[in-house]
């Protein structure tokens, strides 16, 4: 697989029945399975969070990326 630029490769561990449902629907939609999973991914997190969790999630993704952060401190369990 090569690199998909913008993007950053990880590992997720998923139901095998979940994952060929979502790859056959990718498939069906005619879209990118990449597209298909971060746009229900974006979807969770919004139907989830109230505003203000979002809020918070946003600022803490923001920072963490922009200092190149790659996962969350094991200092700070709590979100």
């Amino acid at each position: 697989m090569g690199k998909l630029k913008g993007h950053r490769m990880i590992t997720l561990y998923v139901d095998p029945v979940l994952y060929e449902r979502v790859r056959c629907a990718a498939y069906t939609l005619d879209e990118l399975i990449y597209a298909f999973i971060g746009e229900a991914l974006i979807s969770a997190i919004g139907r989830r969070l109230t505003k203000e969790q979002r809020e918070i999630v946003d600022a803490m993704a923001k920072q963490n990326t922009s200092k190149g952060r790659k996962r969350r401190s094991s200092h700070n369990p709590t979100l």
